[in-house]
């Protein structure tokens, strides 16, 4: 399987806000959360999956088995989107 790569342009306008290309807006969906990574020369972008209750649950319910690296990550989503939204609240209520 080969991955197409797409290299879009972004533009920095005079209020300093980002003015995304139509093929980049398209993909967006209010309400998706993303990771801002900031390296030097690089910010990137990575869309935050919605956490899948419904899988968490499953696995909690598995009697008998040991903490797996799969669980362990579940586990550390739920803390990440937890935290997330106890941040925005703190902020929204500021």
């Amino acid at each position: 399987m080969s991955i197409i790569e797409q290299v879009l342009t972004a533009t920095v306008t005079a209020e300093q806000t980002l003015e995304l290309p139509p093929e980049i807006r398209s993909k967006l969906v209010p309400g998706e959360t993303y990771r801002i990574t900031i390296q030097e020369n690089i910010i990137e972008l990575t869309k935050i999956p919605k956490f899948d209750w419904e899988q968490w649950r499953q696995n909690l319910s598995r009697d008998g088995e040991e903490l797996t690296d799969e669980i362990m990550e579940e586990i550390c989503e739920l803390v990440r989107e937890v935290r997330h939204e106890n941040r925005l609240e703190r902020e929204s209520a500021s």
